[in-house]
């Protein structure tokens, strides 16, 4: 195990690719997007970890996964698209967790809510596994949505 990071997007840099980013606190992660790029898992098990656009005017996905090939698992992360302690706050941000390229991306435990447009969108020309357990999806435009890019 290597040593703590103070965000996820560094703990990503300094991951090898099939390897594990394992949260150790909990934590309100304002950078958007985080970008995987690689196969990993991102494990926040018994942590709440919130990915929140940062930038104005809010253009932006939660968790961007570009990893053509790999694996991604994504495991109890909270992605909000907009601060859900400010109920009164827009809601901010585009999807919560937009699927460029991978072969197989899981979704565990996961909860994404408060985006203009979808939970989850994919937008993938080349097969891929989606699996999705024990995740909701709420206050979002839709809830996955499937737009293929390019010829298959």
């Amino acid at each position: 195990m290597g040593a703590p990071c103070q965000t996820i997007d560094r703990a990503l840099s300094v991951t090898v690719a099939g390897g594990a980013v394992v949260c150790l606190d909990t934590g309100s992660f304002n950078v958007s997007p985080i970008n995987i790029t690689q196969a990993v898992t991102i494990d926040c098990h018994d942590r709440l970890v919130a990915a929140i656009p940062s930038t104005e005017p809010c253009a932006e996905d939660g968790i961007v996964i570009n990893a053509p090939g790999g694996v991604v698992t994504l495991r109890d992360i909270n992605i909000s698209g907009s601060p859900t302690s400010l109920s009164d706050q827009p809601i901010c941000g585009q999807n919560g967790i937009h699927i460029e390229a991978a072969a197989v991306v899981n979704l565990e435990d996961c909860v994404t809510e408060n985006w203009s447009q979808s939970g989850i969108s994919v937008t993938t020309s080349a097969n891929m596994v989606l699996n999705v357990r024990n995740t909701t999806i709420r206050n979002v435009a839709n809830g996955i949505s499937f737009a293929p890019t390019g010829a298959p």
